[in-house]
Parts: C-alpha cells; structure tokens; sequence
C-alpha cells in the first residue's frame, strides 16, 4: 500500500484511509513487455521484479548504470541494501525462493547487478548465488565478463517511490474554480482511493474544483 501526500508544505499528523480500496480480481499487471519481449513480474518478500534479464549486463565507464538501459518504465536495477531486504526477510528459504524456476527463476553462478557502487571507481556490488550461499561481490562487469564462465545480469524491480501525484493541467498555483486534472504516475495500480479536502474518489484520475485560496490537501492510496 502506498500513500502519498501532494505538496511539502503540509504533512498531517496522523492520516488514516476513509474506506477500503476496491481492486479488480482479474487484473494483473502481465505481461510486462520491454524490447519487444515479455516479462512476468513476481513479488518476493516485499518487492516486485521481473521474472528475467534483459540480457547480459555491457562494460560501462560511469558511475552508475542507467535503468532505462535494462528496464521497462517505472522499473530500476536494485540496490544492493533492495536484494539484503529481501533476503532477510525469506531467511533459510531465501536461496530456494530466489532460485525458483516457476517464480522469480534466478540461476546459480551468475552475477546479478546492482546500482550501489563498490570499492573504487567501476566497480559494482553483484550478488552472487552458489550452492545454497548468497554473497555479495565488489567488482567490475569488465571483471566478470572478462570470464567467458562466468555472467553478469541485471535483474530489473518495481520502482515504488517513482510513483507521483501529477496535476497535468496546472502551472505553479492552482486555479480556483476550475476543474483541475489530478492523477498519478503509475499504471501499475489496481485499486484507486482519492480524499481531496474531504471528498473521496475511487477512479484512476479525478477532477476537481478548488474553491478556497492556500494549502490544498490531496491524499491518495494505490493498491499494488
């Protein structure tokens, strides 16, 4: 579930949802297509990726990959803190989870990227599974690749911070008395929940007619 507050000037102290979210049963968010290929995105533990590389990771000279490179919209390369939380959260079943062919379908003795940088000016944290151990390892893809035995992949997770509230139709201050577009970024949603000074909306985008001058209140909560 997430929630999000429009603007930076206001934050409530306490702000719970006013109904429940209705979701639809049948939607789902496969395929995930990206390249012309089709993805599946499963959930482990608390995270949302997708089912299989891209394809192998390329020698990079910057300090960062770039997401859009090896993921669909709204997806990113993990951190490695993203792959340490999920794994704690698994625990003992965390290589068995991990390494399921009918779910998230990693292989063993390759090396899957992660956007947190390592020692020195290339180089990256990959983890690493072999046997039943998962590692973390500092180096450089020109290291791994440099090993025709060995390969490095990416491994691409659902982005839930990129998700924003967007007023489409509005330049700096809102017009009063004027129907205004509100949405949000995201079409990864199932279930829709809008309060917007006290009024509720169920559908994806909304509008809505300012009547009274300073700090509008927007509150939203997306189902994933």
């Amino acid at each position: 579930m997430i929630f999000l507050i429009s603007g930076k000037l206001f934050c409530s102290n306490k702000s719970d949802p006013p109904q429940e979210i209705e979701i639809d049963l049948t939607y789902s968010i496969n395929p995930v297509k990206f390249g012309g290929v089709d993805y599946i995105a499963v959930k482990v533990g608390n995270k949302i990726f997708l089912n299989k590389s891209k394809g192998k990771l390329t020698v990079v000279t910057s300090g960062f990959y770039k997401d859009k490179d090896y993921c669909p919209d709204d997806f990113i390369i993990p951190k490695k803190e993203d792959f340490e939380s999920v794994i704690s959260l698994l625990g003992s079943n965390a290589y068995s989870v991990l390494t399921d062919p009918n779910g998230f379908n990693m292989e063993s003795k390759t090396y899957y990227a992660t956007n947190t940088k390592g020692s020195s000016s290339f180089n990256k944290y990959f983890m690493y599974l072999n046997g039943n151990s998962i590692q973390f390892i500092d180096s450089t893809p020109s290291n791994i690749n440099g090993d025709l035995s060995q390969k490095a992949e990416t491994r691409c997770m659902l982005d839930l911070s990129s998700i924003k509230l967007e007023f489409p139709s509005e330049e700096g201050d809102l017009s009063l008395n004027t129907e205004t577009l509100i949405k949000t970024s995201s079409k990864y949603l199932n279930g829709h929940l809008w309060k917007v000074q006290g009024d509720i909306f169920t559908s994806p985008t909304i509008t809505y007619s300012f009547t009274q001058s300073g700090k509008q209140i927007v509150e939203f909560w997306g189902n994933y």
